[in-house]
């Protein structure tokens, strides 16, 4: 499985690189929308991680749906699921993790889209 962290956040970024890198074959972090759309056109990437707090995060996801419709998007935020349920409807998005990041939850979020 390859996976993009896509997220403004170098703490971020490097926590769920950590995380999720014994589970992947491969996970790039992108700090911005163009890094992302970059990555996508190089590699076959399965699952995109995007973090809504950071800029333009709502619209990367988008772009994402967009470009890559069978890429599974997971997105993180430190705001509970219901505020960002329209948005989550809107982009198709495959999953949702709250933040402060919990390990734990991460890799269950991961591994239900193995299941899929």
């Amino acid at each position: 499985m390859k996976l993009i962290v896509a997220t403004g956040s170098k703490f971020f970024g490097e926590a769920l690189k950590l995380i999720l890198d014994p589970l992947a074959d491969r996970v790039d972090v992108a700090s911005s929308p163009e890094e992302v759309v970059e990555l996508l056109k190089e590699n076959d990437h399965d699952v995109i991680i995007c973090d809504l707090a950071c800029e333009n995060g709502a619209k990367s996801a988008e772009k994402i749906k967009r470009l890559k419709p069978k890429a599974k998007v997971i997105l993180f935020s430190f705001d509970p699921p219901n505020r960002h349920a329209e948005l989550i409807g809107e982009v198709g998005a495959d999953g949702y993790i709250n933040r402060p990041l919990d390990p734990e939850a991460v890799i269950e979020s991961l591994n239900a889209l193995k299941q899929n």
